[in-house]
C-alpha cells in the first residue's frame, strides 16, 4: 500500500504537464485577444480617422473650377479664313464631326462651315458662309445674323496656388483600350484584386532581391488602388506608418466604392507632366495636351503611350525624349499582349506608328499664367470662399489671339533689347511687362509679366512699381486743361529753369539737351519737353497734379512735387494702364477687371463694369488729339 505521502506527490507531478498546458493556452489565448483587440482599435481608429475624408472628397461631385477665356466673336465681313476657322473651333474643342452625344462640333462645307452652338443658352445650328478670305454671311437656323461667339477657351483650373490643367471624364468615356493599357501597365490584376495585389508585392520583392537593385530603382507592388490614395490623400514620404495607412485606405476605398469608380478617380487625378507653367492631371488632359486628340480619337498605339508615361510622366514625355516615350510604348504595347488585351499582330502594327504631338510650344500661346494669378486674386476678391464652392467656373476677359500677339511683340522687342545690351559690362538682363485693356469696358485682353514664368512667378505688369517717366506727363497736361486755364494753344517758354521747393533745388532739362523757345502745350506734350511739363505743373500746381492722378486711381503715395510732372513716382503698369482709360473714353476711368462673369453652384453673376467721370469729355479729347500728334510728328 502507497503512503499517503507518496501518493500526493505522484499525483502532483501528473498535475504539472497538464497546469502548463493550460497556463500556455491562457497566455497565447491572451496574446490572441491582445492582437484582436490592437487590430481592431487601430481598424477603428483608421475608420474614425479616414471616414470622414473619404465622404468629404469622393462622394461629392468632382470639381469644375475652371477659367476660361472670352468668347471668339465672329462678325459679318471680318476677314477670316477656313483654316483660322477650323483652328479656333479645334482650340475651342470642337470636335470636326458630329458624334451624337451632345458635344459642340463643326463639320466643314464647300463654302464655308456649319457647327453647333450651345454655350450662350441657345442651342442650334449655325452656318458660316465664307469667301474670297472674309465672312460673307451668318445663319442660325433660318435667320440671318450679323454676330456670332464660339465657345470660350479653356484657360486653367483654379486651384490656390497650384497651376493645373485638367479635364474630368467619366468612366464610360474612357476606351476600351486605354483602360487595358493603364492595367498592363500599372495593375493588370486591378479587377480582380481588393485593394492589396499581395502576389504582385512578392514578385516585386523577389525582383528587387534577385537582381540586387539599389532601393530608388525597386519595382512596385502598389495597386492602381493604393497609387490613387497615395497621391490623393497621402504625403510622397516613404515610411511604413505611410504603408500601413496606404493599405487600410485601400481597403476602405474598396469597400465603398465600384472599381469603375475607383479607375475614375485614378484616371482624373493622374500626374502626367508639365505644358509650360502648367501640370497636366488626369489621362483626357494629357491626350489633349500631348496630342492634341480627345479620348475617343485614341489609336492603340497613344493609349500605351499614355499609359507608359504614368510610370514618370517628365521621362517619358514624348516633348523631352522621343525615344524613350517610343521605348516604353512598346513595352506597353508588349505587356498588353502578355496579358491578352491586344494580339501580337495589333502590337507589332501599333508599334510601327510615328508618334505624332502637337508642338512643344504650343503652350506658348495657349497658357497665360501671369493672367491666371492675377485672376485668381481678382476673384479672390470678388468670392473669398471660392475655392469651397465645388462647381465653380470664371469667365475671363482674355482674348487669347491678342495674347498671342503679345506674347510674339514682347518676344521681338526682347530679343532687340538683348542685341543692344549685348557686350556691355555688368547689364542686367531686361524684363518685361505688358497690360493690353479695353478701355470701354476694362476688360484685360492681354497680359504678360516677364519673359519665363518658369524662371520668375513676379509679375511686373501687375506687382513691380517703376517710374513711369514720359507716360506721366499727359496727367499733367490734363490737370492744366481741366483746370480752365489753358488750352494746347497755350504758350509756355522753353528755356533754362530753377525751380526751389523748400529745402530743394530742380534744375529739370530736356532729353537731349536744347531748348525750344515758346512752344504750345500741344507741341510741348509731342514732343515730350522736360521744362515745359514742369513750369506747368508748377503753374496749375504740385498738389493739383497730385490729387488728380489720385481721381484716375493712382496710390496716394504720389506727392506734389517737381519731379512728380516728370514721373518719378512708381507706379505698376496695370494702374498706369487704368489710368489712360479716362483719355480714350471720354473722360471716364474704368476700372480693370479680369472676369466678365461667374458661376456659383449652377448661378451665374455678371461682374459689372465700373466707371466713374475724371475728366470731361472735352479734356479727354483734347489729350487724346494731342498724343496722336506725338505719333504723327512728335517723339512716337
Amino acid at each position: 500500500m502507497t503512503p499517503p505521502k507518496n501518493r500526493w506527490r505522484s499525483s502532483l507531478s501528473s498535475m504539472v504537464p497538464m497546469l502548463l498546458k493550460v497556463r500556455w493556452r491562457l497566455i497565447v489565448t491572451g496574446v490572441f485577444l491582445a492582437f484582436l483587440v490592437t487590430v481592431g482599435a487601430a481598424l477603428l481608429y483608421g475608420f474614425i480617422r479616414f471616414q470622414p475624408l473619404l465622404n468629404e472628397r469622393l462622394q461629392k461631385q468632382p470639381h469644375t473650377n475652371a477659367a476660361y477665356s472670352r468668347p471668339f466673336k465672329v462678325s459679318v465681313g471680318d476677314r477670316l479664313s477656313l483654316k483660322e476657322l477650323r483652328q479656333e473651333l479645334a482650340e475651342s474643342g470642337y470636335e470636326p464631326e458630329d458624334r451624337g452625344d451632345g458635344s459642340d462640333w463643326y463639320e466643314v462645307l464647300r463654302t464655308g462651315i456649319r457647327l453647333h452652338e450651345s454655350h450662350n443658352g441657345k442651342p442650334g445650328i449655325v452656318t458660316v458662309r465664307l469667301g474670297k478670305g472674309s465672312v460673307e454671311s451668318l445663319q442660325r437656323g433660318d435667320l440671318m445674323v450679323r454676330e456670332i461667339s464660339i465657345k470660350p477657351r479653356f484657360l486653367s483650373n483654379l486651384l490656390g496656388n497650384s497651376r493645373e490643367k485638367r479635364k474630368y471624364v467619366r468612366y464610360q468615356e474612357f476606351p476600351d483600350q486605354l483602360i487595358k493599357a493603364v492595367l498592363a501597365a500599372e495593375d493588370e490584376n486591378f479587377f480582380e484584386h481588393h485593394g492589396l495585389d499581395l502576389p504582385s508585392v512578392a514578385r516585386a520583392a523577389f525582383v528587387n532581391i534577385r537582381k540586387m537593385k539599389p532601393r530608388s530603382s525597386w519595382q512596385g507592388g502598389s495597386t492602381i488602388t493604393q497609387q490613387f490614395i497615395k497621391n490623393y490623400f497621402l504625403t510622397p514620404k516613404k515610411s511604413l506608418r505611410r504603408k500601413l495607412e496606404e493599405a487600410y485606405l485601400a481597403f476602405l476605398v474598396e469597400s465603398k466604392f465600384t472599381k469603375q469608380q475607383i479607375f475614375e478617380f485614378y484616371a482624373n487625378e493622374v500626374y502626367l507632366g508639365q505644358a509650360g507653367s502648367f501640370s497636366m492631371i488626369g489621362l483626357a488632359q494629357a491626350a489633349d495636351g500631348y496630342l492634341g486628340k480627345s479620348l475617343r480619337d485614341l489609336s492603340t498605339a497613344e493609349c500605351a503611350l499614355l499609359a507608359g508615361m504614368i510610370q514618370a510622366p517628365n521621362r517619358y514625355s514624348p516633348f523631352a525624349d522621343r525615344k524613350a516615350a517610343e521605348r516604353r510604348r512598346n513595352y506597353i504595347l508588349t505587356r498588353m499582349v502578355q496579358d491578352k488585351f491586344i494580339t501580337a499582330k495589333q502590337a507589332e502594327a501599333a508599334s510601327r506608328e510615328p508618334i505624332k504631338t502637337v508642338s512643344s510650344t504650343r503652350h506658348l500661346y495657349t497658357e497665360a499664367p501671369y493672367f491666371v494669378d492675377y485672376l485668381s486674386e481678382a476673384v479672390t476678391r470678388e468670392m473669398p470662399d471660392w475655392r469651397k464652392t465645388e462647381n465653380f467656373e470664371v469667365f475671363s476677359t482674355l482674348d487669347p489671339e491678342l495674347q498671342e500677339a503679345a506674347i510674339e511683340a514682347v518676344r521681338a522687342g526682347t530679343a532687340k533689347v538683348d542685341r543692344l545690351l549685348r557686350g556691355k559690362k555688368n547689364a542686367a538682363r531686361p524684363e518685361v511687362g505688358l497690360v493690353a485693356v479695353d478701355p470701354k469696358s476694362g476688360d484685360v485682353l492681354a497680359m504678360i509679366g516677364g519673359r519665363n514664368y518658369r524662371d520668375s512667378q513676379f509679375n511686373r505688369a501687375v506687382q513691380a512699381l517703376r517710374q513711369p517717366g514720359s507716360a506721366f506727363k499727359p496727367f499733367v497736361y490734363a490737370t492744366a486743361l481741366q483746370s480752365g486755364g489753358y488750352t494746347l494753344g497755350s504758350v509756355v517758354l522753353d528755356a533754362p529753369y530753377q525751380i526751389d521747393f523748400g529745402d530743394e533745388h530742380y534744375e529739370p532739362t530736356n532729353f537731349g539737351g536744347g531748348y525750344r523757345g515758346n512752344v504750345t502745350l500741344r507741341r510741348a506734350l509731342a514732343l515730350s519737353l522736360n521744362v515745359p511739363t514742369v513750369k506747368i505743373a508748377e503753374k496749375v500746381g504740385y498738389q493739383a497734379v497730385a490729387q488728380f492722378s489720385h481721381t484716375l486711381g493712382f496710390s496716394d503715395r504720389l506727392q506734389g512735387y517737381p519731379s512728380l510732372a516728370l514721373g518719378t513716382w512708381e507706379v505698376s503698369v496695370l494702374d498706369l494702364t487704368q489710368a489712360y482709360t479716362a483719355f480714350a473714353n471720354q473722360g471716364r476711368v474704368v476700372r480693370l477687371r479680369g472676369m466678365t462673369a461667374y458661376t456659383k453652384d449652377g448661378a451665374r453673376h455678371e461682374v459689372p463694369i465700373a466707371s466713374r467721370q475724371a475728366i470731361t469729355p472735352e479734356v479727354a479729347y483734347l489729350i487724346t488729339s494731342a498724343l496722336e500728334s506725338a505719333v504723327n510728328w512728335g517723339t512716337g
